[in-house]
C-alpha cells in the first residue's frame, strides 16, 4: 500500500478532491488484523498495474478500527471488510468490486468500473425492466458486482418474495 496515494484527509477531504480533479474516488474500507484485507494489500494492492491505474483516481482507506470509522461506516453503508466501492468525481457509487478477484481480474474490472457509462444500479434497473439491452460491459460489471458487501444498496427496492 505504500505505492499508492492514499488520501489522508478523511473521505471529505478526499471525495472533495475528486470532484475538484474530476477523478473517480475508489474506497477500500478494511481492518490491519482482517486476512482478507491483508490478502487484497498484498495480492492487488501491490500489483504495477494496480498502482499505474491508481495515478487515474482517488484512493481513499478507511480502516475500520479508527476513531470515527463506525460513523463512516453508516455514511458509506458498509459493515464486512474488505469493501471496496468506486464512485464518480460527483460522489455517486458506481460499484463495489469482489476482494475474492485475482489480482489480474481485479484491476481489469477496477478499469472498467472507472471508465463505466452507468452505474451497477442503472444497469441492474435497466436490466429487470428490459427498456434497453445492457451492453457487454455492463453485464460484466453486474456479473462482478460484490453483492456480500452490497448491504441491499441496489436490491433494496426490490421484492423477491
Amino acid at each position: 500500500m505504500a505505492d499508492i496515494d492514499w488520501h489522508g484527509g478523511g473521505p471529505d477531504g478526499a471525495f472533495a478532491q475528486a470532484r475538484a480533479s474530476g477523478q473517480p474516488l475508489f474506497l477500500y474500507w478494511g481492518a490491519s488484523w482482517c486476512p482478507p484485507c491483508n490478502r487484497v494489500k498484498a495480492t492487488i494492492f501491490s500489483r504495477l498495474d494496480f498502482i499505474e491505474l491508481a495515478q487515474s483516481f482517488v484512493a481513499l482507506h478507511i480502516d475500520g478500527d479508527s476513531p470515527g470509522a463506525q460513523q463512516m461506516a453508516e455514511r458509506f453503508n458498509v459493515r464486512s471488510y474488505p469493501t471496496l466501492i468506486v464512485f464518480r468525481p460527483d460522489g455517486t457509487e458506481v460499484t463495489r468490486l469482489p476482494c475474492e478477484l485475482d489480482g489480474r481480474r481485479f484491476v481489469k474490472m477496477l478499469r472498467l468500473a472507472l471508465g463505466a457509462r452507468f452505474t451497477a444500479a442503472q444497469s441492474l434497473s435497466v436490466a429487470l425492466s428490459r427498456e434497453r439491452a445492457l451492453s457487454d460491459d455492463e453485464w460484466r460489471l453486474l456479473s462482478f458486482y460484490s453483492w456480500d458487501t452490497d448491504e441491499r444498496q441496489i436490491l433494496k427496492k426490490l421484492d423477491f418474495a
